[in-house]
């Protein structure tokens, strides 16, 4: 028996991702997961940090090292938004690919999560000098706090795709 994702369970943080959707899921349930709610969770909890790193900017003269926090956090909007689109469309299509196409495009997903996780390593590194400062409002706090949760479900999800998910629907053997 698997943990099929629905609105009473998923208002409980990180419940979707586990290991059982990611081995179980069918194509079609894992897209629509993906579509539905992990996907639009995440960019909205991305997009909800970012905001809170701008509203210090807009009204305080930001300390060496804040627009590029938020240049970083900007960059990882827009990667997590290529990278989505493209994900869906592998995993709804590749059943109809050949071999040598879902192994390009395997390794260009991979090649994606790397790049992201580095940028919420380096937004992580600034951020711990940034979070020395006494001056620094509880809105830089917040999103911090948030981008530090969001590091750590992205690292998790990535993971569960890595192992799990890509082996079973993207075969390249």
């Amino acid at each position: 028996m698997y943990f099929m994702p629905n609105e009473s369970n998923m208002s409980k943080p990180g419940r979707e991702l586990n290991v059982e959707n990611f081995k179980n899921l069918g194509r079609h349930n894992i897209a629509q997961f993906y579509n539905e709610r992990l996907f639009p969770r995440f960019n909205n909890e991305l997009e909800d940090a970012y905001k809170h790193l701008q509203l210090f900017s807009a009204s305080h003269k930001a300390p060496e090292g804040y627009n590029k926090v938020i240049e970083l956090a900007h960059q990882i909007i827009q990667q997590f938004s290529i990278h989505t689109t493209k994900e869906i469309k592998m995993l709804m299509v590749s059943s109809i690919q050949d071999k040598e196409k879902i192994a390009a495009e395997k390794k260009e997903l991979l090649k994606e999560h790397r790049i992201i996780q580095s940028l919420f390593e380096e937004l992580n590194k600034l951020s711990i000098s940034l979070r020395s400062i006494p001056e620094m409002p509880s809105t830089f706090r917040l999103a911090d706090a948030r981008f530090n949760n969001l590091r750590q479900d992205f690292s998790l999800l990535f993971f569960l795709e890595e192992e799990y998910l890509f082996p079973r629907l993207l075969p390249t053997n």
